[in-house]
């Protein structure tokens, strides 16, 4: 089979062909230049290190439950056992807080 040769084109006589490309490639573009960095860092204030983030919060402690009070005599024990010390008492009525501190502080 004959070949024929034609400026780029190749024919063998079958009717298909090649075509070849003796163009020179284009260039690659010049690399773009970049703005520098240095009036924008500048204008941001300079290079710093970030700010090292806060430390969470510790979660609150839970407060420790107040002692109970000890429960309150009836003012018949108090009035019974400040008669027998000798300390006189009204019969009726609220009696004064340093007398049941006194009862429920005695000497057992």
């Amino acid at each position: 089979m004959a070949e024929y040769r034609a400026g780029g084109h190749i024919d063998r006589g079958d009717g298909e062909g090649w075509v070849l490309d003796d163009t020179q490639p284009e260039p690659a573009p010049e690399p773009v230049a970049h703005k520098p960095l240095q009036p924008t860092v500048q204008a941001a204030g300079g290079w710093r290190l970030a700010p090292e983030p806060e430390p969470e919060p510790e979660p609150p402690k839970p407060e420790p439950e107040p002692e109970p009070e000890p429960e309150r005599p009836s003012n018949a024990e108090v009035r019974a056992w400040a008669k027998t010390q000798g300390i006189d008492v009204h019969g009726r009525g609220p009696l004064p807080d340093d007398l049941v501190d006194q009862y429920l502080n005695r000497e057992a």
